[in-house]
This record gives structure tokens, sequence and C-alpha cells, in this order.
């Protein structure tokens, strides 16, 4: 059978590697407009959040809860550019760099199984 050879680089994989973790960005902006619906903020500004705190609730059966995804402080809560709405309001973060999580982030639920 032939096919490609390729030119074998296995001794790259030998270097090691000082992996390290990025650091949260500085602020972040989440939309709450998307193309199923709205969500309505749950958090003021001046609110401090931690990553996987909700930050929006669902407006109806079409849209979705919002998480925060980094830890800070919330700064504005208004009208931001939008690539595809061209405009839409958004919860804007600034982070405090700790990328502190809420307590019960990562944890199973009691009862789960039983849903159906």
């Amino acid at each position: 059978m032939r096919g490609i050879r390729l030119e074998g680089k296995k001794d790259s994989t030998l270097i090691t590697w000082t992996i390290k973790h990025p650091q949260p960005p500085v602020k972040v902006r989440i939309p709450l407009h998307y193309l199923n619906g709205i969500s309505v903020p749950c958090v003021q500004k001046g609110s401090k959040v931690r990553v996987g705190e909700k930050i929006a609730s669902p407006k109806n059966d079409f849209s979705l809860a919002l998480f925060a995804s980094v830890s800070g402080e919330v700064t504005a809560i208004e009208l931001f550019p939008h690539p595809v709405f061209g405009e839409c309001e958004a919860v804007e973060i600034a982070s405090n760099g700790r990328d502190e999580k809420i307590t019960s982030l990562g944890q199973e639920r009691p009862g789960w199984a039983s849903l159906s």
C-alpha cells in the first residue's frame, strides 16, 4: 500500500513545555440579547460576582439564564456594540483577577438521578 510519507518529528514531543494557565480577561461583556430571546439582568451596577454566579434570568421560554465567566464587579449594564445586532444590552464585568468561583460550582446536585 502506498500513501504519503510524512517526515517524523517525534523528537519535538520530548521538549519539556511549561504550560501556564492564562489570566482571566480584564473585562468581559456578556450580551443579554441573542437570536432566540432576551435575558433580564438580576445584578446591578456595583454588584460583586463570582465565576458561575447567575447574572441574568430568562425572560420567557425561549431565553436563557446567564452566568458570570469571571469574578469581579459589574461596571455597567447598557448598550454595547454587537457583531450581529449592531448594538445590544450587555452586562460588563471588570475582573478582579482572582477567578473566585461560587461554592456549588462543580458539585453534584442531590436528587438529579430521579429527574425524568
